[in-house]
């Protein structure tokens, strides 16, 4: 800005110079007037860099200059009807680096100036929506990683390290050993920059803070992993510096990557493209120097990948106590004691409410009260019956932010029937006594049942008041500790989480996505029918769940009558699915050089075997055709002393719907693929791969077909629910990268 205000304010002065300069320099400038129009950001790199060029003068040292800024490169950008960004930032780059010098007035001039002129060209390429472009055109926008920078956030680092060991006190030692806290010594206690190597085991710290682990969502955790995440986002590019690397062809290498894999995403979804691309995505959004490219990015392919629907009906036909409460009658209306017991009967129906940021639902109470009572007035008691019709509602609203009640409103109106007036403590005068009683209670019936129906509606407000709010405050304490708790530990909870409700159902809208994990890249398919329960369900939110699930997941099987291990941060569904479950793989196809997982009755004895899923993504699926791909990724596949790393293994299931069960199907021969080789575009592979592809294919059918390995058929029970019964699956469709499920109430 300062820049192009100053050629606002100065131009002729400007031009008079920047021609001097070229003259003295015997041509080494170009004429200061270019040949087409200039925008204003690009007038003003001129006008700034003319100004530079004619304050270093002639000589070695401006040659010097002009080599190590890279201002030929400039001069062709400026002189272009199309600049490149990513040249411009290349230049930028080198403006920007801790050359003695640059942080005088003139160096400081061309570089705001130059930074103005990129990010106004990036926008109108981000305009038009061209992502791939835009990645190209970012790939000069490395800010280089000072040592000042560095060293603050490894005291930030430290200084969270001393605020978590603090708070745990007692059981510091504990969670150290648990965290591998010796791996962060290099970084807590040394002075000097941590090498390469222990940057990498910082890592397995980071895996530690991100395990399903309870208590790792407290603040003292969360707060230091964010200072370790931002610590390993920015020390290895000043490690790769002070190495004597360019870290910014480095960078230039991720956003071309980026910009091939959006080039691919843009024509055709596969399991790899989501996954290449947002890895390196990730990489660019840590370091934080292409903002806008993330931001265009994740508005395109990071958008909600889970919808749900309940409708009102079936938030009503869960099955729940009716209200039956019986309480003791103690009041006094006009002078009479009324004592005795009271029988409330009543329902409770959740009737949805339009609201656009939260589930809104309003509990309408109905019922009645049958009380039977003894009043004592004087020398008489009064024997009654009275039947009290209870209304009462009250607004609730649930959000990730909070559950909240409103006050509870609420009405009655009473009836009482008087079955007898006796006189108390002897007979004497007890006809005239009691027909004056009577005539009394004849005449105050009216107010008394005001006055009675006025305390039922106080005490039904009161204790609807304060039950509702003991349910909610329940409801929200599942919620933290069963769902917001182990999402946050795991850096799971997502970005976009909306709740609102219609007149008729309730809606959650979700992207379930880490920060580095992409989502859908669309809307979802439109609701088909009449459903009382919805999902629509994107292949990535399946995707980013098992990364935080399976990630790091060892399978294993010691024998062939031996249970399979389920080894690492396995979530429970899994360990109580392979508990206690023995293989017995068959035997690889005769001759075939590739790992042998087992052995059937027949063959050679059985082989151990294990294998141990990508940490990063141990799994992808696209839903299309009707049908469920699978993509598991195994670092490592290992039998006794053979050891093959970075396979894929690929199966394919038909989604069927039989009755009210979905049942995957599983169609055509495994196959198996090198991680990250995506037939898509991949077309060549190297010899010995295609080799070994086609014999661990074998391998993995044979065992398949065997009746071991990934089974035939996978059942998914229906969904039943204690008190109302089977819902019935009234939609089920896998198409287009979504699978969209719908049942009905019994």
């Amino acid at each position: 800005m300062l820049a192009e205000h100053r050629t606002l304010r100065r131009p002729l002065t400007l031009i008079f110079l920047a021609t001097l300069a070229c003259a003295v320099s015997a041509g080494l400038c170009r004429a200061a007037e270019p040949a087409h129009a200039q925008s204003a950001p690009a007038a003003a790199v001129d006008a700034a860099l003319a100004e530079l060029r004619a304050w270093l003068g002639a000589g070695d040292n401006r040659q010097r200059w002009e080599q190590y800024l890279q201002l030929a490169l400039l001069d062709d950008q400026l002189a272009s009807d199309a600049p490149d960004p990513a040249a411009i930032g290349r230049v930028l780059g080198q403006f920007r680096s801790e050359a003695n010098g640059l942080e005088m007035r003139r160096f400081a001039a061309v570089r705001d100036a130059l930074a103005d002129w990129q990010r106004q060209l990036q926008s109108q390429i981000a305009a038009t929506g061209d992502l791939a472009r835009l990645a190209e055109a970012s790939a000069g926008d490395y800010q280089p990683v000072t040592a000042a920078e560095e060293r603050a956030a490894r005291g930030e680092l430290r200084r969270r390290a001393a605020q978590l060991q603090q708070s745990l006190g007692g059981q510091a030692a504990a969670w150290q050993a648990y965290l591998q806290w010796e791996l962060l010594q290099p970084v807590l206690a040394d002075e000097a920059l941590p090498t390469r190597r222990q940057l990498l085991a910082l890592a397995d710290v980071s895996d530690r803070l991100y395990a399903n682990h309870p208590g790792l969502e407290l603040p003292a955790f969360t707060k230091f992993r964010q200072a370790l995440d931002e610590y390993r986002a920015v020390a290895p590019w000043r490690q790769a510096a002070e190495a004597g690397r360019n870290p910014a062809e480095n960078y230039e290498v991720l956003a071309k990557n980026l910009a091939g894999q959006l080039e691919r995403l843009a024509q055709q979804r596969t399991t790899e493209t989501p996954w290449l691309a947002s890895r390196v995505l990730g990489a660019i959004d840590e370091l934080g120097d292409s903002p806008e490219l993330v931001a265009a990015v994740r508005a395109a392919y990071a958008q909600p990948n889970l919808y749900a629907v309940v409708s009102g009906d079936f938030v009503n036909a869960i099955p729940r106590k009716p209200v039956d409460t019986t309480r003791p009658v103690h009041q006094d209306i006009l002078g009479t004691h009324i004592i005795g017991t009271s029988r409330t009967l009543a329902t409770v129906r959740f009737e949805p409410v339009p609201w656009d940021d939260a589930i809104a639902l309003v509990a309408r109470f109905q019922g009645h009260a049958y009380a039977r009572t003894n009043g004592y007035n004087g020398p008489v008691r009064i024997r009654s019956t009275s039947t009290t019709a209870l209304s009462g509602v009250k607004r609730i609203h649930f959000s990730d932010a909070g559950f909240v009640t409103g006050a509870a409103v609420t009405d009655a109106e009473t009836q009482a029937h008087i079955h007898s007036i006796n006189k108390t403590g002897g007979q004497f005068g007890h006809k005239l006594i009691e027909k004056i009683a009577w005539n009394r209670a004849g005449e105050s019936q009216g107010d008394s049942e005001r006055i009675g129906a006025r305390n039922a509606a106080e005490q039904l407000r009161e204790n609807y008041d304060m039950e509702l709010a003991a349910a909610v405050a329940e409801g929200r304490a599942s919620y933290e500790q069963n769902v917001r708790a182990p999402l946050r530990r795991q850096g799971f909870f997502p970005e976009i989480l909306r709740m609102s409700s219609t007149s008729s159902d309730l809606r959650i809208v979700a992207a379930l996505a880490k920060r580095s994990q992409l989502g859908a890249d669309g809307p979802p398919p439109p609701y088909q029918g009449n459903h009382d329960l919805s999902l629509r369900l994107h292949e990535s939110a399946v995707d980013n769940y098992l990364a935080v699930a399976l990630g790091g997941v060892r399978l294993s099987q010691d024998a062939a009558d031996a249970p399979l291990k389920v080894t690492g941060s396995a979530p429970p569904w899994l360990k109580k699915a392979t508990a206690g479950k023995a293989l017995q793989p068959a035997s690889p196809p005769a001759g075939g050089d590739g790992p042998a997982l087992g052995a059937d009755a027949g063959a050679p004895p059985f082989k151990p075997w294990s294998l141990t899923l990508n940490s990063e993504a141990p799994a992808g699926v696209t839903f299309e055709d009707g049908q469920l791909r699978i993509r598991l990724r195994a670092v490592v596949l290992a039998s006794e002393e053979d050891e093959y790393r970075n396979w894929d293994i690929l199966i394919c299931y038909r989604v069927t719907q039989q009755g009210d069960r979905v049942v995957l199907v599983r169609t055509g021969d495994i196959e198996a693929l090198p991680s990250g080789f995506d037939p898509a575009w991949d077309k060549r592979m190297a010899g010995r791969d295609s080799a070994f592809r086609n014999t661990l294919a074998k391998n993995m059918t044979a065992r398949a077909e065997a009746g071991q390995g990934f089974p035939a058929e996978i059942d998914i029970p229906a969904i039943n629910i204690a008190g109302l019964g089977r819902l019935h699956l009234s939609e089920l469709v896998s198409a287009d990268h979504w699978l969209s499920l719908g049942w009905q109430l019994p």
